[in-house]
């Protein structure tokens, strides 16, 4: 079934990339994809190290079932459970022993797996937590910006922008891609430790990005 017939009849699947390694950010994805008011807008997916991410959803006591899968997600089912999308189910080798390099190696498999699952249709957009650029040149990877990455990545036609949200500066949309994307450039400064806030915003990217993949839908 074509992606646009898919979407107009159920709601939109949206991946959500950690974007690090940090347990704030697995954290608040986790409470994001179980938050009732997000699952009644759309089928969040987490994208992200199985292991970490069941490590962390431990931690904080979530009951639902978590069930991993490598980029095919068609066949599961979202009642009752967490998807973890990733192609690793096992953390990843460590190009050095340095941990800000792991994660940023976590990074760029992540933004990989969010990115190959929009373009081939399997998700409807994606919302990207706040990337830690520090750690991604660490790992070898020297992107400057989130801009820079995916028109490296995607070789867009179209220069690729970010448009501010003007409900909330810190909620980008990516403009160029052929794709929808959401990123979250930064948590603003009041909320670095306080992950209540930060809960606040991604839930407000997400609900962003169910709303321009429903209205992509009806274009």
């Amino acid at each position: 079934m074509e992606q646009k017939n898919r979407m107009s009849e159920e709601l939109p699947i949206i991946a959500l990339v950690i974007g690090s390694t940090l347990k704030d950010n697995a954290e608040i994805a986790i409470q994001t994809a179980e938050n009732p008011e997000i699952r009644a807008m759309c089928r969040p997916v987490i994208v992200g190290n199985f292991d970490e991410v069941s490590r962390v959803a431990s931690e904080i006591g979530v009951t639902s079932t978590l069930v991993h899968v490598e980029l095919v997600i068609e066949d599961v089912s979202f009642d009752g459970n967490l998807i973890i999308v990733s192609r690793l189910k096992h953390p990843l080798s460590p190009k050095t022993a340095d941990a800000t390099a792991r994660s940023g190696e976590h990074t760029i498999e992540d933004l990989d797996a969010a990115l190959q699952l929009t373009m081939m249709g399997r998700a409807d957009a994606m919302v990207i937590a706040p990337i830690d650029f520090e750690a991604v040149h660490k790992a070898g990877f020297f992107y400057k910006t989130i801009n820079q990455l995916f028109d490296e990545w995607t070789r867009s036609a179209s220069p690729i922008t970010l448009e501010p949200s003007p409900d909330n500066p810190s909620i980008n949309v990516v403009q160029g891609l052929p794709v929808n994307a959401i990123v979250m450039d930064s948590f603003s400064a009041a909320s670095q430790d306080k992950t209540g806030l930060k809960l606040e915003i991604m839930k407000e990217a997400v609900l962003l990005a169910a709303t321009v993949s429903k209205a992509a839908a009806k274009s």
